[in-house]
């Protein structure tokens, strides 16, 4: 729902100073991602058919690259226009069907990578038996063969490279001034690369830690919590400055195209 309102309202200001130097396309991309990420939660409350065990690592493998992917992407825009003035003189950009076409390559690594996981180690269904007298309290949850731990593992390394490439795009324009202008909220995407980072980190040692059939409740809301603040966090960062100030009145004193003339 918040992803919705927030399209909305970036469509509605679409063509606004502000919006527009935020790069709107890739923006929308952003909010989209959102949604394939929360998209995710439900589909591990599903445990009875084998397909919901694949698409929760679909959904949430597709939602991490449209909503960081052009995350980078745009940073990498920015980067190449205005650190290009700088240090070539002369600036240095790419088109939006370019960035298309490289955002359109990474969703196909991971279309790939998944489609690689769900073919080569597919998950199962397995039934937990709880109580074998009290049949009510057994549950149905989805298993995976030993070789998906190296898809995972080339899974995660794929996105960690995404995430480090951003953020150092953030901290080469920070280093070359361009950090709070118009055109690019350097602090926002450092603080949104480090969120992801911990929510990362912290989903994948409760996975490790909290294996128990008691825990498994606690292990859903934890996870969900995680999935669910890396996503929002992130579109919230980067959006609610542009939309709370559509015109850039604020950045009007600040904007950092003064700099090159």
């Amino acid at each position: 729902m918040i992803s919705v309102v927030l399209f909305i309202l970036l469509k509605h200001n679409w063509e606004h100073r502000n919006v527009r130097a935020g790069q709107p396309i890739f923006l929308a991309f952003m909010v989209v991602g959102t949604i394939f990420v929360y998209l995710t939660v439900p589909f591990w409350m599903l445990h009875e058919e084998v397909v919901f065990c694949h698409l929760r690592y679909w959904f949430l493998s597709i939602g991490f690259t449209l909503l960081f992917g052009s995350l980078s992407l745009k940073t990498f825009k920015i980067k190449n226009i205005f650190v290009s003035s700088l240090v070539l003189k002369a600036a240095k950009s790419y088109t939006d069907h370019q960035m298309f076409i490289i955002l359109g390559a990474l969703l196909f690594i991971d279309i790939l990578i998944c489609l690689i996981w769900s073919t080569v180690s597919p998950a199962a269904i397995v039934i937990e038996e709880v109580d074998p007298y009290r049949l009510s309290l057994n549950y149905y949850k989805c298993v995976y063969p030993q070789s998906a731990t190296i898809i995972v593992i080339i899974m995660l390394i794929y996105k960690a490279l995404m995430i480090c490439f951003g953020f150092y795009l953030s901290v080469l324009l920070w280093k070359y001034g361009f950090g709070n202008s118009m055109f690019f909220e350097s602090r926002q995407t450092i603080f949104s690369m480090y969120n992801v980072i911990i929510c990362v980190l912290v989903g994948v040692a409760l996975e490790v830690t909290l294996t128990t059939t008691e825990s498994r409740e606690t292990l859903f809301v934890a996870r969900s919590i995680c999935i669910l603040l890396s996503g929002f966090v992130t579109i919230i960062s980067i959006l609610a400055p542009r939309l709370s100030d559509p015109h850039g009145k604020e950045e009007e004193k600040s904007d950092a195209s003064a700099k090159i003339k």
